[in-house]
């Protein structure tokens, strides 16, 4: 204990770091789709959403998360519908995750090494999009199983048993039960430099048979292997996709991109090429912790997001030490290299940490004061074109009238059409980015729908053609190759961005009400009227305008 005594200070320390780090999250609501998680757990069990797969399949994703909502669970029971203990929650696991990189890398490194790339992780773009927000916290919190379950085993491997060896594999299965990502974990802990393969592969089998488990679990509660949600890909897909990936994920560990982050990514990538040179153990190692970092999220990287990079990011913080420790060790001017890789690492992610921070926490702290807003809102009040995705607005009014009791009737458009369309809105409120708060934008509702509505092209020509299959619905619009596309519901209360052609994973392809918008570059609009498809009737739909032998179509309704 007394030589464990400085290792343990010292990784109270980091983790305290990283908590201060993102303490300014203290001061946000619920955002994103925390609504949504809360609505589930109210109306739902521990008992029945870990065991009756007809209550987990209300979800709308394909995916097993049931230790997210078990740690949302515990924050009801504690402390209520308190927003700031749910973050004081999220900041402790994530400090702790700072603490746990410390320890497990400790166990080959020395203890400069290791604050070093702890530090670095706390700092990275990626970190700085789920250290933060709670919708993301099983992230977080995979990150921190993983890190024990790999601790633990090597030191079983290292001459602590079996005993120990299980203890990791337990915490193996709750990791993948916080997220799949952390499912590759089992193939990666046989290849670590650490005794001999057949003592590594010996204790590797509680592992093995946790991850059997998992996959069983997981059959069970979804009726199928496979999953995920949102954008489809097909086969033919694939290929395109890979090759993108790198890109994608590239510029998601860039964050904000400047000279910094080129600078801390070029130095990262630098150290990941000097341990793969190390012999052939290392880039056995290395290469497959990137291949399956990065397999996982090959099917969803249509629509790539900050969390998808977040393995990708862990393999290059934990090479870069031992890099570093490679140029150290040669003396000289190598060692002046090593020196200076680190210091170009550490600048740049300390720069682009802060670019980053300013950028996620503008959006999160207009979100918070925006939902914040809408609690207080009147029947009658609309609120502007909000931050936050379309579908969670729905259970941000469930929470207002069910859960908290206030009074209904307040309204939400996320497209000025609505405005057009309704010339006899109440009060209107939106995000004065000057002040940085809501503000009542009533007096001004009719300078805006002058410029809002002048703009629209009522009989600018437009493509539509949908199909359904299944669970799926494409799309193919146009007939324009550039500028912007929406699906617009209930004439704007809800917008959403979408590609001119494209397909989505849907629970059920029953019969849709929208309209189609285009924005040209040149900023004008033009909206379809309202479509409305039956895909249990007929699984195609197409419309277009002008029709064939016509030469224009008014807009179906008057733009005032």
């Amino acid at each position: 204990m007394r030589r464990a005594l400085p290792d343990l200070s010292l990784a109270a320390l980091l983790a305290a770091l990283g908590g201060l780090i993102y303490r300014r999250a203290l001061g946000l609501w619920l955002t994103y789709d925390d609504f949504f998680h809360l609505h589930y757990l109210y109306t739902t069990t521990p008992a029945e959403y870990l065991l009756k797969p007809e209550v987990w399949q209300r979800l709308p994703f394909k995916m097993v998360t049931p230790l997210l909502f078990l740690s949302f669970d515990l924050d009801l029971a504690l402390f209520g519908l308190d927003a700031h203990a749910f973050l004081v929650h999220q900041l402790v696991a994530f400090g702790l995750c700072v603490a746990a990189l410390y320890l497990v890398l400790r166990l080959w490194l020395p203890r400069a090494g290791c604050a070093f790339a702890a530090l670095l992780f706390a700092l990275g773009p990626v970190t700085v999009s789920i250290a933060p927000l709670l919708m993301v916290r099983h992230y977080v919190e995979t990150t921190l199983l993983c890190l024990i379950a790999a601790g633990l085993y090597v030191l079983a491997v290292r001459g602590r048993g079996m005993g120990i060896a299980v203890a990791s594999a337990v915490f193996y299965l709750l990791a993948m039960l916080a997220k799949e990502i952390a499912v590759p974990l089992v193939f990666v802990l046989p290849l670590l430099p650490e005794g001999t393969p057949r003592r590594r592969l010996t204790l590797a089998l509680p592992h093995f048979a946790a991850f059997l488990l998992y996959l069983a679990y997981r059959l069970y509660m979804l009726g199928t292997m496979t999953g995920g949600y949102g954008w489809l890909v097909d086969s033919s897909d694939l290929p395109r996709l890979a090759l993108l990936l790198p890109v994608k994920v590239g510029a998601e560990l860039l964050g904000q991109p400047s000279a910094a982050s080129w600078a801390m990514l070029a130095a990262l990538l630098a150290g990941l090429g000097i341990v793969l040179l190390q012999g052939r153990a290392a880039a056995l190692l290395v290469g497959a912790s990137v291949l399956l970092g990065l397999l996982p999220i090959l099917p969803v990287s249509t629509e790539m997001v900050p969390r998808y990079a977040l393995p990708a990011w862990m393999v290059l913080v934990i090479a870069f030490p031992f890099a570093v420790r490679e140029l150290m060790r040669r003396g000289g001017a190598v060692r002046l290299a090593g020196l200076g890789l680190a210091a170009i690492a550490a600048e740049g992610a300390l720069l682009a940490h802060l670019d980053a921070r300013e950028s996620i926490f503008a959006k999160v702290e207009r979100m918070s004061a925006e939902n914040r807003a809408f609690l207080e809102m009147g029947p009658g009040d609309f609120l502007r074109t909000p931050l936050s995705p379309p579908a969670t607005l729905g259970e941000l009014a469930w929470l207002k009238t069910d859960l908290l009791g206030k009074p209904p009737g307040a309204g939400w458009f996320y497209d000025d059409l609505f405005v057009c369309l309704n010339p006899g809105l109440g009060r209107v409120w939106t995000w004065d980015p000057v002040q940085s708060r809501v503000e009542d934008m009533t007096a001004s509702l009719p300078a805006l729908r002058r410029r809002r509505c002048k703009t629209i092209r009522a009989r600018a020509p437009l493509t539509v053609e949908m199909h359904a299959a299944g669970r799926t619905l494409h799309w193919t619009l146009g007939p324009y190759r550039e500028g912007t596309w929406s699906f617009v519901l209930g004439d704007g209360i809800q917008a959403f961005p979408m590609p001119a052609n494209g397909g989505f994973q849907l629970r059920q392809a029953g019969a849709i009400s929208l309209r189609i918008k285009y924005r040209s570059p040149e900023g004008w609009t033009t909206y379809s009227p309202e479509l409305r498809m039956d895909f249990t009737r007929d699984p195609s739909f197409r419309w277009a305008r002008p029709p064939r032998g016509v030469s224009g179509k008014s807009f179906p309704r008057a733009i005032p």
